[in-house]
């Protein structure tokens, strides 16, 4: 698995939930993808990671599990839309 692939994986799985967000990029040595309405969500080692939106605290989802972690981000972006 290349780098980006989890990356990849989570930005095809919002995209199925109709939550729109930027294309992959890479910042500093890990790729990060931008909800339009929520966190920036990084690839970090075996983790994705983003900040909550309403608490301000980091969270953490294992990158074998895109499904999982697109229902958590799924909830954060709802609750950020104004």
């Amino acid at each position: 698995m290349t780098a980006d692939q989890p990356v990849e994986r989570l930005h095809a799985a919002l995209a199925a939930h109709g939550i729109a967000t930027s294309s992959p990029a890479a910042r500093s040595a890990f790729p990060t993808l931008q909800l339009a309405h929520g966190p920036v969500v990084w690839r970090g080692p075996e983790q994705f990671r983003w900040q909550d939106l309403t608490t301000r605290r980091r969270r953490r989802h294992p990158i074998t599990d895109p499904a999982e972690a697109t229902d958590r981000l799924s909830a954060e972006a709802t609750m950020a839309i104004p």
